[in-house]
């Protein structure tokens, strides 16, 4: 018998056209759904996708018409026309975008170890400093009397090395209000599986004392011999007194030579003139008189020397070193003490 429609081309007739497209999204859909779940190839490009899912239609041919050139071309045409009006479809059957690997719901997080880590090596170190305070033999580790006093001197401040022991101590240490300054920290781990910790420790204490009080004279060197500002030096050497400890002596006298500002040489050398009967502080004042750049300080340095009544064989060693040296304004001086 002759077709209904002989001249019909198979290729064409929509019905079987849209079962072949039906048949070739169902067979793609599956492909890309192995590709992803890692069970089947990953189609590369068109051409391999069109012969995986030609081979998928060969093994699949349901209704037994057979699977031609024509009817797949025509199959081809129209699903690369789906293909081509979405880049996120295309995208998807050519070269499917890798899936995040879903996270294990048993697998336990612990996003607290890190935080529990670093409290663990401070809560170390504060330990480890604590065992260091307690056991130094001196009253409190940076406190280091001088002078006769350095057997003597008991600050009552003492009672506040145990503080940090007794913070760390409790089950709710309060590590930022420790009265204690921590730098220069170093935590390392040791071959034996210890832990290796260094640090700097510092506190700031507030004292009132009398002027006699080792503490204050302590305090008064070092004020001197490490300055902080103009105004610290000035107000130290005015604290001074006429007799004077050999620490803080010999404090004014670096000052009074060494320091870089004028008003605190000055200040240092005025306290010292009331001491000119000291061997060790007429040298100082003979080595100002002949190297500090200062003409005031020399003149004044001189003066300190001459005092109510002027050495004359001093007198003149000291004009006979400064004509040598051609310092006008002291061979001045001089003579005018030679007058006197």
């Amino acid at each position: 018998m002759m077709d209904a429609h002989p001249s019909q081309d198979p290729a064409n007739d929509p019905e079987r056209n849209e079962r072949s497209r039906t048949l070739w999204n169902d067979i793609s859909a599956a492909a890309r759904s192995d590709a992803a779940d890692g069970t089947g190839p990953v189609p590369e490009d068109e051409e391999a996708t069109l012969k995986a899912v030609h081979q998928a239609l060969l093994n699949m041919d349901e209704d037994g018409e057979g699977i031609t050139d024509a009817r797949l071309g025509n199959m081809r045409r129209a699903v690369l026309s789906e293909l081509e009006s979405s880049q996120k479809a295309r995208d998807h059957v050519i070269r499917p975008l890798p899936r995040d690997p879903k996270p294990d719901p048993a697998a336990p997080r612990r996003p607290w170890l890190p935080l529990l880590a670093i409290a663990a090596s401070l809560l170390i170190g504060v330990f480890l400093g604590a065992r260091l305070v307690r056991s130094q033999t001196d009253p409190f580790w940076w406190y280091q009397p001088v002078g006769a006093h350095a057997e003597s001197a008991e600050p009552e401040f003492q009672d506040a090395v145990p503080v940090l022991s007794q913070v760390v101590a409790s089950r709710n240490p309060d590590l930022e209000s420790l009265p204690y300054t921590y730098g220069n920290i170093s935590v390392e781990p040791t071959k034996d599986g210890r832990v290796a910790v260094s640090f700097d420790v510092a506190a700031h204490v507030s004292l009132v004392r009398t002027k006699d009080d080792p503490l204050v004279k302590d305090m008064l060197v070092r004020s001197l011999m490490s300055p902080e500002s103009i105004h610290s030096s000035l107000q130290a050497i005015g604290m001074t007194d006429s007799v004077m400890d050999p620490e803080i002596k010999r404090a004014l006298i670096r000052a009074m030579e060494s320091d870089s500002e004028l008003a605190v040489r000055m200040k240092a050398m005025s306290k010292l003139a009331q001491a000119t009967g000291d061997s060790e502080v007429r040298q100082a004042l003979l080595r100002v008189l002949k190297e500090d750049p200062s003409v005031t300080m020399r003149i004044d340095a001189l003066d300190c020397l001459m005092g109510d009544a002027p050495n004359d064989n001093l007198l003149r060693e000291i004009e006979a070193e400064l004509r040598e040296r051609g310092d006008t304004p002291l061979l001045m001086r001089v003579n005018e003490w030679e007058r006197h």
